[in-house]
């Protein structure tokens, strides 16, 4: 069944209306304490980067971009932009598994601390050095993002290949 398309408008309302939705209900479900808002809050953000990079990816400047610096510079920029919906993700589970301060103990404490110490180059190269931790995610994620990016083009090569 064929529904008829939206205006890039009401596609919007529509979408910003159902995660509004679903999130109220996760917290009505789950309670409305501080470490549930900021796991949901780190949730939605994430969910609003990843459309934003949707539409960034359709637009003619992304397009002009990708064919000046090639495919695989493109798929570098795309991984390390995806870090921008890892990193939500990552903190979104400290505050959903953790208890009332622990999500917000190692967001202050990874994040703040760590971006503060990789910026005035304070990194040293221990287990106890959040600047060190934070970059160490970061690398592992960027990764991750290139394995994702490298799975999803082979279902897409394969899908092409059986139709």
């Amino acid at each position: 069944m064929l529904r008829p398309q939206l205006s890039p408008l009401l596609s919007t309302i529509r979408n910003v209306s159902a995660l509004i939705a679903v999130f109220s209900i996760v917290l009505a479900w789950h309670g409305s304490r501080l470490h549930y808002i900021c796991w949901v809050s780190l949730s939605a953000l994430e969910l609003i980067i990843e459309w934003l990079g949707n539409y960034i990816s359709k637009t003619a400047i992304f397009e002009t971009t990708q064919k000046s610096i090639g495919d695989i510079n493109t798929r570098r920029l795309v991984a390390f932009s995806m870090l921008t919906t890892v990193i939500p993700g990552i903190f979104g589970v400290f505050f959903f598994l953790g208890q009332e301060d622990i999500g917000m103990t190692i967001f202050k404490k990874i994040l703040l601390t760590g971006l503060r110490q990789i910026f005035t180059l304070q990194i040293e190269f221990d287990s106890y050095n959040a600047g060190f931790v934070f970059l160490h995610w970061i690398i592992l994620g960027y990764f991750y993002n290139q394995v994702c990016i490298d799975l999803e083009y082979q279902i897409d090569r394969k899908k092409i290949k059986s139709s």
